[in-house]
């Protein structure tokens, strides 16, 4: 049985929401069967507490509700009954790229997925360093997360949009100003090509 906080919102004849609350104890199937056809309602799904761990320990946490549409606990529920035939798909645990020598002047078709920051322990320190993120396709077909934190490269980024294509190129190292040297990149936007009208 799955404890469920049933929030109600509706629009009054002021056009204020109505929120009515009521707490039932159902199994899911009979659940589904008596909301799923209200998609307007949030289903708030309670975990017991104290919140145990997969033990059954006590971790001394207090767990919160668990907010789905009904829609969404529809889906998830479907694809729960189909999880054991499913092939793994990509890591979201981002990988560091290095961008080594052997990397120079080789083009990167990557999909820029925004920011990350990191922790590094730096003796006595911890500093934080901001990373680029991206996803990348690898030779076997297979795509991998990947993120670095280069102060060009993060500057390169800082006006790019999530979830679009972009092109990385690592040209080398290059002396500053300062004589030290850094790792410089050149990133591109992609776009379709256009298509050529034939008379």
């Amino acid at each position: 049985m799955t404890q469920i906080r049933v929030i109600y919102k509706e629009k009054t004849m002021s056009k204020a929401t109505k929120q009515q609350e009521m707490i039932v104890e159902s199994p899911e199937t009979d659940l589904l069967a008596t909301y799923e056809a209200n998609q307007t309602s949030e289903l708030a799904i309670a975990a017991p507490a104290p919140l145990m761990n997969d033990k059954a320990h006590d971790t001394g946490l207090l767990a919160t509700a668990v907010n789905v549409s009904a829609v969404n606990l529809t889906n998830v529920l479907d694809t729960l009954d189909k999880i054991d035939n499913l092939e793994e798909g990509m890591s979201f645990t981002p990988r560091y790229k290095e961008f080594e020598d052997a990397d120079k002047d080789v083009p990167h078709r990557v999909v820029f997925m925004g920011f990350k920051t990191i922790q590094k322990n730096d003796k006595d320190e911890v500093k934080k360093i901001v990373c680029a993120t991206w996803l990348e396709r690898n030779a076997d077909g297979s795509v991998d997360a990947y993120m670095n934190g280069g102060d060009i490269l993060i500057s390169a980024f800082e006006y790019a949009s999530t979830s679009e294509p972009y092109q990385i190129t690592f040209l080398g190292r290059k002396k500053t100003g300062s004589g030290f040297y850094v790792k410089d990149f050149k990133i591109v936007s992609l776009r379709a090509a256009k298509q050529v009208r034939s008379n």
